[in-house]
């Protein structure tokens, strides 16, 4: 076994942006993985747990799960007056549906992508909020300064008063948010810069003794975008015998390595110590 450090997660941290498309059983199983389509199976999953997170301004446009209402600042406010500094809120991370996703969970997550109908399938894509900047609006102003510049996140959304705003109603360049028009009122905004992100499927792999076998140290990390049993329901044990296969054809991967990945219990951890040893071995020639 390796040494497990940081710098060995750190070395290898971009290397799911290099899935290699030489043989479908990597490339499809990572999408599988990483992008799957999921099925909205009901409107409400009854989670009482949700996902707990610190209470802040920046917290606008999270689904509390309490009162299955969007956070605006005069709740945030109000929360944070009543010493209430931890509150759930909906996440797809968190969701319990049986063999799917429910609506309001999906929706609380993904707001760009719009309402869903039970029954939809949905293309589930590791988005996070990188980072949030709280702007407080006074009257007369139409333009603030930004915290990042898009070069660093893929894109933005904007709430105010507990509402999303739509994309024409405001301007965003690498030095300002701009609105259409003076404020009459002062105004709060919350920028959700947002970014999809495959990191932490490689950072739950660190967790893992395959993680300690090429190196690597896990890092805090968001949780995956669904549960885990969920992907590893849409696993099959062909699919896994496929990609071992394939992996076992490489001569640059050590044999007991090898011999390890074939005996993995866990099909999600298999799959990915299986799509990483591609990712890093593509390259490499004998």
């Amino acid at each position: 076994m390796s040494i497990r450090r940081y710098s060995g997660l750190l070395l290898f941290e971009d290397v799911l942006d290099y899935i290699p498309r030489n043989d479908p059983s990597v490339y499809t199983l990572a999408e599988l993985i990483m992008a799957p389509y999921i099925q909205i199976v009901t409107e409400d999953c009854g989670t009482t747990l949700g996902k707990r997170e610190e209470t802040g301004y920046d917290s606008e446009g999270k689904v509390e799960l309490a009162t299955d209402e969007v956070l605006n600042q005069a709740r945030i406010i109000h929360l944070l007056a009543q010493g209430r500094y931890n509150i759930a809120v909906r996440a797809s991370s968190h969701c319990i549906a049986h063999q799917g996703l429910c609506k309001k969970c999906f929706e609380a997550s993904f707001p760009g992508r719009g309402a869903v109908s039970i029954g939809d399938r949905v293309k589930i894509e590791p988005e996070y909020i990188l980072q949030t900047q709280v702007i407080q609006g006074e009257v007369d102003q139409d333009n603030w300064p930004i915290e990042l510049q898009a070069q660093y996140y893929d894109f933005a959304i904007v709430w105010t008063q507990g509402e999303m705003m739509s994309p024409g109603d405001y301007t965003i360049t690498d030095e300002a948010f701009y609105i259409n028009g003076p404020l009459t009122q002062a105004q709060t905004f919350v920028i959700q810069y947002r970014v999809m992100d495959r990191r932490p499927f490689l950072y739950h792999l660190a967790d893992t003794y395959s993680g300690s076998m090429i190196g690597m140290r896990p890092l805090p990390s968001p949780p995956l975008p669904i549960r885990k049993s969920l992907i590893e329901s849409l696993l099959t044990p062909e699919k896994l015998e496929a990609i071992v296969e394939y992996t076992g054809r490489n001569n640059n991967i050590g044999s007991d390595v090898q011999e390890y990945l074939g005996k993995i219990k866990s099909p999600f951890e298999q799959a990915m110590l299986a799509i990483v040893l591609n990712c890093i071995y593509n390259q490499v020639t004998s």
